[in-house]
């Protein structure tokens, strides 16, 4: 039975506010991976959500780059050019990669007001919980030659 991905994605985002954080979001990444939409979470204006942002900035910019999670201390370049910290007013940012059938589709973002540093422990629970978003946007087959991103998680996260 093929899971849910609206459902799973909705888990994941409530999973997360237990990290004690002030905003999560969903982030779905451009076909060409250049751009990102805020597309589904809490805690920004909603106003935010659904608009195109650069996908080449800030903790974003980390995760795509390296395809790795990444909790950037403030004294960071990239905590410094994180829109969430110089437009919103949050203090700590951290993300995740979501993988689905081999690419990755959307960045788990997730931030706080408050300054502080990410344990390393916190970062690995936070992917997981990007990884189980992903397992809801796999292909049903889970054959490589249906492995492009899959439109029920694009539908889901927007």
């Amino acid at each position: 039975m093929p899971l849910d991905p609206e459902r799973v994605v909705d888990v994941g985002l409530r999973a997360a506010r237990e990290f004690e954080l002030d905003a999560v979001i969903a982030s779905v990444l451009s076909d060409e991976g250049d751009a990102h939409v805020p597309s589904w979470g809490f805690g920004l204006p909603e106003a935010c959500f659904g608009r195109d942002a650069p996908a080449t900035r800030g903790v974003v910019g980390l995760v795509v780059g390296t395809g790795r999670p990444a909790a950037p201390g403030a004294e960071e370049p990239s905590c410094r050019d994180e829109p969430l910290v110089t437009e919103m007013g949050f203090a700590s940012v951290l993300a995740s990669p979501i993988w689905a059938a081999g690419w990755l589709q959307a960045i788990l973002i997730g931030a706080s007001r408050a300054p502080r540093a990410f344990a390393p422990q916190e970062v690995e629970a936070f992917e997981l919980l990007a990884g189980q978003i992903g397992m809801g946007c796999r292909t049903p087959t889970g054959s490589p030659k249906n492995s492009a991103p899959s439109p029920a998680c694009r539908s889901s996260i927007a």
